[in-house]
């Protein structure tokens, strides 16, 4: 009797049942989102399993070398072993990929519930879960929920996050470190930017209570050798401009990275976005440092997890600057811009932890504010997902309908090379490989 009426006061509702509700909505939601949109056939790179798979069976390349191949600029070891396992198991059903990617991230809000739990004062967790929430499953990313060979992004930042919670641990072991340098390869060799883990661990240790010096080092001399293993063999992509072409407009180039940081609220105002979530960091940090308002290791987390965002902003800029500012509004990067954001949610309530119970009420106020302020983000998503569906849903019932005298104008909905579309599908039709291991005229 007694229980139920303290779990049913409203004092307890709105303090403790009310925001895990909400903390929920945005994984429910992105559920229904991917389950809703998503249609069984492969676009653009995702035809790359199926050539690998031909040139396995054929002969001309091992497992081992088709995982180590390059992608443009990336080495997609991990990613590729994951969807061409995948492939065997599931007659390749790219669904699976996709529900692999919301486990992922899955994983990543985790760990930045771990870094919130450990940092944050009671009263202020669930406020900061919740909005975390909303940021890390936002449908802005929809590339990301929709696209199966999004996994290198997500596996990659899952990857990281790992290595920094394993490294920022109060009674760091050698084991720890052991399982951060894992980590870190895994991450480096599933998107590019990943090898920026290294670095970032190494400055970890730098900033340890106590430092760790020769493990730092360590760190260092592991990321040369797989900087040099990275590298070797390696050639630029032809198609792709020059890393200096930033020389030519420095300014478009700023533009870039601040657009990049700047987009996971925003498209219109990413730019501006960018410069106040750069200044939020800045100044968090400088208080959090100086006030020492949290645990060491979780300051370190959130100033690490920042400038994983930033170096990443930074490294795409290098390479993509060439394609113009705009490229860097591209839903699939969103989910590393979100790591400055997560930090500076991080920072912004330690700082309404230091006011203190006079402004009991501004943290509920500002928490609001910040989930209304992601919903021209949420929309957008939905809405672009939409489009994406409404384009594979008419491929998917033209491939069916045209097998296998297929037209043109129907293969360069989901590859711009119609000849490379026409030979993998039909590849796909002989295995009976994803949507053609349903029967014809299935809806998704």
């Amino acid at each position: 009797m007694n229980f139920s009426r303290r779990f049913f006061c409203s004092e307890n509702l709105v303090a403790e049942i009310f925001p895990k509700i909400i903390t929920l909505l945005p994984v429910i939601l992105l559920i229904w989102f991917t389950s809703r949109y998503f249609v069984e056939i492969p676009f653009w790179d995702e035809f790359l399993i199926p050539r690998l798979m031909m040139e396995i069976e054929s002969g001309k390349m091992t497992l081992l070398s088709a995982c180590w191949r390059l992608h443009n600029e990336h080495r997609l070891f991990f990613p590729t072993l994951i969807m061409l396992e995948l492939a065997k198991l599931a007659a390749w059903n790219i669904r699976a990929e996709c529900w692999l990617i919301f486990l992922l991230a899955i994983g990543c809000f985790y760990i930045i519930c771990r870094f919130l739990i450990e940092g944050l004062a009671k009263g202020y967790t669930w406020l900061a879960i919740m909005a975390s929430s909303f940021l890390i499953f936002s449908l802005n990313q929809w590339e990301n929920w929709l696209w199966g060979f999004q996994i290198e992004i997500l596996l990659m930042e899952f990857c990281f996050l790992l290595a920094l919670y394993a490294v920022t641990r109060p009674d760091l072991k050698i084991r720890h470190m052991a399982a951060a340098s894992v980590f870190s390869l895994i991450s480096s060799f599933s998107f590019g930017t990943g090898l920026l883990s290294w670095p970032l661990v190494a400055l970890t240790l730098l900033l340890h209570r106590p430092r760790r010096i020769y493990a730092a080092i360590a760190f260092i001399s592991m990321f040369i050798a797989v900087l040099a293993l990275y590298f070797y063999g390696y050639k630029k992509p032809e198609s792709h401009p020059s890393i200096l072409a930033f020389t030519s407009n420095p300014g478009e180039f700023i533009a870039y990275i601040f657009m990049f940081l700047g987009y996971p609220i925003a498209d219109s105002h990413a730019l501006m976005l960018g410069g106040i979530a750069l200044t939020w960091f800045i100044a968090g940090n400088i208080i959090v440092f100086k006030k020492n308002l949290t645990s060491p290791n979780t300051q370190i987390a959130m100033l690490v997890m920042g400038l994983f965002a930033i170096s990443s902003a930074i490294l795409i800029a290098f390479g993509r600057i060439g394609f113009g500012a705009e490229q860097a509004l591209s839903s699939r990067y969103i989910t590393i811009a979100n790591l400055l954001w997560l930090s500076d949610i991080g920072y912004l309530y330690l700082g309404l932890q230091l006011l203190g119970k006079k402004y009991v009420l501004l943290k509920e106020i500002i928490t609001a504010l910040c989930l209304v302020a992601m919903i021209p983000g949420y929309m957008r998503g939905w809405h672009e997902g939409k489009l994406h569906h409404r384009l594979l849903k008419a491929a998917k019932v033209a491939v069916l309908s045209e097998f296998p005298a297929f037209k043109d104008e129907t293969l360069l909905k989901i590859l711009p090379v119609p000849s490379k579309a026409r030979e993998r599908l039909l590849y796909m039709e002989e295995k009976k490989l994803s949507l053609f291991h349903k029967a014809p005229g299935a809806d998704q």
